[in-house]
């Protein structure tokens, strides 16, 4: 059978799917949502539901390798009908000798022969729940089985390019130590580090002792996750990457990561070693965070300086305007929330909501440089914010109450350069803008509200719907009101508008 090259690429800071930009608007199931076909259609209802376009999806090396050199493709063939189906893309998750800085998916016949499989140790010697980064065979076993992976995707999806990404492991790291303590180990921190750390000893790398433990395993596992990556490249080149849990810098929350190497994984590739990382898995395509605290944005912005890429594959799925922050960034080629398929409701209707509104404008987003977009969240803390864009300053605060009490607890808004006119998306806000150069109010020429599904005018606002002329307001799902008067506002939350300053 003959096989074209794969359909996706990283490009100058997208992700190229079929030769034309890509956004991932992705939604991360459970980690067992995969473990049989029944609950993979299960979990497809939420996928549907929120109107993602791609999936971020386990394979299990144990389910994937249940016996040593037999490679069941069950769960991956139905994973890859489910998506042709529905129409989604797929992003795998290979869960291979490291879920969340333990080894509990490794098979039976890994688990049941240590001294074959070596696992760590922490300085006490106790053993870890963890494969050791420093035994050629641990490293080994999981190339053949990734390498097995990848040439089923060859085999069965090199036609149609349903897989885009593949992440290689999960939140690696050791738990438990700030480094392995196995005679492999031992024998490993003995030896003179790499060139690149300008020192004799791994414990002269950092004064911090726990810091240079970091180090040294940042190093080792990026070489072992290196040799993973380049076995699967040599079947199918698509872009590889890994997945961060982040320490917790200031915030030692356990939610937050921990503030202290073996509270959050050790030698996962948190910002601090990203160069580490980058020198040591040169196979590698980017590494990227999973973002529960803080902006989205802010805490991958790291990682799109590094590797000129940024995705947020795992967040909180509670917060619509931290899709639009993590969509609007810099090289940034999308995001996931995670456990999509035991949100509630009201999540999915929010996420339904924002990613019909970013699929719609996604084209002419990923198409414009970083200082032609912006994305804001305003609320309680930050009643209103300002950026600029093309010329012109916009205030964005949060909407009023069409029943006129006061203003909305919050809301978001994506706005966007457009050749002369301007994209707004969201929803909870109104926009005034101002000549950045006099600070000219800037009143509206024209606002057309568009139809998602085509970007083409439903509606032309004017009158109470844009203040006068004086701004644009995005509304909320609410009744049409303000005190006794009824204002129809934004319905679809996407607006294309003209601005011209007001005259002297």
């Amino acid at each position: 059978m003959s096989v074209r090259g794969p359909r996706s690429a990283l490009l100058d800071g997208r992700l190229m799917v079929d030769d034309a930009p890509f956004l991932i608007l992705g939604a991360e199931l459970h980690n067992s949502s995969t473990s049989a076909p029944a609950s993979i259609d299960a979990a497809w209802q939420a996928v549907e539901r929120c109107g993602a376009n791609t999936v971020l999806a386990p394979v299990a090396w144990d389910q994937w390798e249940p016996a040593e050199g037999q490679f069941s493709t069950q769960l991956v063939d139905h994973l890859l009908r489910r998506a042709r189906a529905g129409g989604q893309r797929l992003v795998l998750l290979w869960f291979g000798s490291w879920k969340n800085g333990v080894s509990s998916y490794s098979p039976a016949w890994v688990k049941s022969d240590p001294e074959r499989f070596p696992l760590a140790r922490d300085s006490e010697g106790t053993t870890l729940m963890a494969l050791s980064a420093f035994a050629e065979s641990n490293m080994s076993a999981d190339a053949r089985a990734f390498a097995g992976l990848m040439r089923h995707l060859r085999d069965v999806d090199g036609d149609h390019g349903t897989v885009v990404m593949v992440q290689v492991e999960n939140e690696v790291g050791l738990l438990g130590s700030a480094r392995d303590h196995s005679a492999l180990a031992r024998s490993a921190w003995e030896q003179r580090p790499p060139e690149r750390f300008e020192v004799d000893t791994w414990s002269n790398v950092d004064s911090d002792q726990a810091r240079a433990g970091e180090a040294f395993m940042a190093w080792h596992y990026a070489r072992y996750v290196n040799s993973v990556i380049e076995a699967g490249r040599r079947e199918w080149d698509l872009p590889m990457y890994v997945n961060a849990w982040l320490d917790g810098g200031e915030d030692a929350t356990p939610m937050a990561g921990g503030t202290d190497p073996g509270d959050f994984p050790s030698g996962g590739p948190v910002p601090r070693v990203l160069g580490i990382w980058a020198a040591a898995a040169p196979a590698l395509s980017f590494a990227s965070p999973d973002v529960y605290v803080g902006d989205v944005a802010d805490r991958a912005a790291a990682y799109g300086r590094r590797f000129g890429v940024r995705f947020v594959p795992e967040m909180r799925r509670d917060s619509a305007a931290q899709l639009f922050r993590a969509a609007a960034a810099a090289s940034s080629i999308g995001m996931a929330p995670f456990g999509i398929d035991s949100a509630g409701e009201v999540e999915l209707d929010d996420l339904a909501r924002a990613y019909r509104q970013l699929g719609a404008v996604a084209p002419i987003l990923v198409a414009r440089p970083p200082h032609e977009r912006a994305a804001v969240h305003v609320d309680d803390a930050r009643p209103h914010t300002e950026v600029v864009l093309d010329g012109w300053r916009f205030r964005i605060e949060r909407d009023f109450d069409p029943q006129g009490e006061g203003n909305r607890p919050d809301g978001h808004c994506l706005l966007v350069a457009d050749g002369g006119r301007f994209l707004a998306v969201g929803y909870g806000v109104v926009v005034h803008a101002f000549r950045d150069a006099d600070g000219a109010a800037g009143w509206v020429l024209d606002c057309a509200e568009l139809d998602p599904d085509a970007l083409e005018p439903v509606r032309w606002l004017n009158g109470d719907e844009t203040g006068g002329g004086t701004h644009i307001r995005i509304t909320r799902d609410d009744p049409p009101g303000f005190g006794p008067v009824p204002i129809d506002g934004s319905r679809t939350g996407i607006l294309s508008f003209a601005l011209y300053p007001q005259p002297s």
